[in-house]
């Protein structure tokens, strides 16, 4: 059963079309340990026709692997996920978008909760996938709880939640956002100007990789220095130089 965050401020009503079917973009630089799980799991599932790898120059076996598994790949030439997922979706067929991370797997079955869902509700513009660890650490299943919960009410989503949104939609805000890091947030913040928000339970299964190659505190207090920075540059409209600052600060 899904949540719609109805606390919009869309003002077009003109209700969104059926959909039947699903593309996945797999932003990845360097991901050959994890991409074969991610690819697997989503190729499974009928309702996906596509799966489409946005590479930003990985160095070891991405590609080939990605390839051999069933996904098209292509060379975005960007790090930056909000890049690659744009460069991604030019490439895509399918009626709704879904972005995965390539540490993530999806559960069975989500793909067909995500069109229903979406047709369900046709002025529901897109939304995001409950996530969980493979870790049971105390403190990780607090955070994915908390990412949870902020989805849930806020209707504002990070990308390891499994993203997904109508191709119309995006034709309505204009494409993905292109920027370094926080285009996930980006993402959420236009989407609630074209129609409301989906939280769907369960679905996406994470990697608690990035969470032990530092002090989990440090990380904890990062991510959410950097949302607040955002949100506050965003008034602003310094988003490009912003992001581009904090994607060094995030990934050095």
């Amino acid at each position: 059963m899904s949540r719609a965050y109805n606390k919009s401020c869309f003002t077009d009503s003109d209700p969104y079309r059926p959909v039947r079917n699903i593309s996945v973009v797999v932003p990845t630089l360097n991901e050959g340990d994890h991409i074969r799980g991610c690819i697997a799991s989503l190729l499974n599932q009928p309702e996906i026709i596509e799966v489409i790898v946005s590479d930003g120059g990985s160095m070891d076996d991405t590609g080939a692997i990605s390839a051999a598994e069933g996904a098209r790949v292509i060379k975005s030439g960007h790090r930056g996920r909000g890049f690659q997922l744009s460069d991604g979706i030019l490439n895509t067929t399918g009626d709704v978008i879904l972005a995965v991370h390539a540490d993530c797997r999806l559960a069975n079955g989500s793909a067909n909760r995500v069109l229903a869902a979406l047709n369900t509700d046709p002025l529901t513009a897109g939304g995001a996938l409950a996530m969980a660890f493979t870790s049971r650490m105390y403190r990780l299943q607090v955070i994915a709880l908390l990412n949870n919960l902020r989805a849930r009410f806020t209707g504002i989503s990070f990308g390891d939640q499994g993203q997904f949104f109508r191709r119309e939609a995006l034709e309505r805000i204009g494409g993905f956002p292109r920027q370094m890091l926080m285009e996930d947030v980006e993402l959420s913040l236009r989407l609630k100007t074209v129609g409301r928000i989906s939280f769907l339970p369960r679905g996406i299964l994470a990697s608690p990789r990035r969470w032990k190659t530092r002090s989990f505190a440090l990380r904890t207090i990062q991510v959410l220095c950097l949302f607040t920075r955002y949100m506050l540059v965003r008034r602003k409209g310094c988003i490009r130089e912003a992001t581009d600052k904090f994607y060094r600060q995030y990934y050095d």
